[in-house]
C-alpha cells in the first residue's frame, strides 16, 4: 500500500459520484490563543493506492498528533481499512 497524498482541513466531503471537496485544506499548524485549546473539526484527508489483493485484510491506519516539542504524541486515532472495500 503506498500514501499517495494526506494533508488536514477544516472540512471535507465525498459525493455520491466520488468527487472530493476540501474546505480550507493543507493545513500545517494550528495557532491558538491558549492551551488547552478544543477544535471542534479538523478532518484528515488521505489517498491510498493499494495493489489488487492488499486489502482483502483490514488495515490499520494511525494518525498521532504532536506538540510543537515534539516528544510523545498528544493524541492518536486509529481508522480501520479495507476488509470490506473501504473505510469502516
Amino acid at each position: 500500500m503506498q500514501l499517495l497524498y494526506a494533508l488536514l482541513a477544516n472540512a471535507a466531503d465525498v459525493s455520491e459520484e466520488g468527487t472530493l471537496t476540501i474546505i480550507d485544506g493543507d493545513i500545517d499548524r494550528l495557532e491558538v490563543p491558549s492551551v488547552p485549546y478544543k477544535k471542534p473539526l479538523l478532518a484528515v484527508v488521505a489517498k491510498f493506492l493499494a495493489a489488487p489483493g492488499e486489502m482483502q485484510d483490514a488495515q490499520t491506519v494511525s494518525f498521532l498528533l504532536y506538540g510543537p516539542e515534539g516528544g510523545s504524541p498528544l493524541t492518536r486515532c486509529d481508522c480501520p481499512v479495507g476488509g470490506n472495500g473501504g473505510v469502516s
